[in-house]
């Protein structure tokens, strides 16, 4: 329950955003297979480092370039903000993944 409140939380901030424009640091893109989760896909693509927590997996750092404390890995697909942990969430094939290290959440 506390899990799917929290990515309820996340997706409508990601959804309406804040009284000011996010910025973009770093993003990085991956053209999805079928089959495959969000989670599995960067791994085949990008070194990253990641922790899993009873919410799901928290994405720390791609390629070695590492969240800070104002700055969050988020994924997309399609241009849409992730509405699960990116280990459950399943593209399809050809569906473009992005991360993005946000600022001003």
């Amino acid at each position: 329950m506390i899990r799917r409140l929290f990515l309820l939380v996340l997706a409508f901030l990601l959804s309406v955003g804040c009284s000011h424009k996010p910025t973009v640091i770093k993003t990085c893109r991956i053209i999805a297979v079928a089959g495959e989760s969000v989670l599995a896909e960067t791994k085949a693509h990008y070194q990253i480092e990641y922790d899993s927590s009873g919410v799901g997996v928290f994405v720390k750092a791609v390629d070695g370039v590492a969240q800070t404390k104002s700055a969050y890995w988020l994924y997309f697909v399609n241009g849409k903000g992730g509405q699960v942990s990116c280990e459950e969430c399943m593209p399809n094939s050809g569906d473009t993944i992005e991360w993005r290290l946000t600022s001003g959440y």
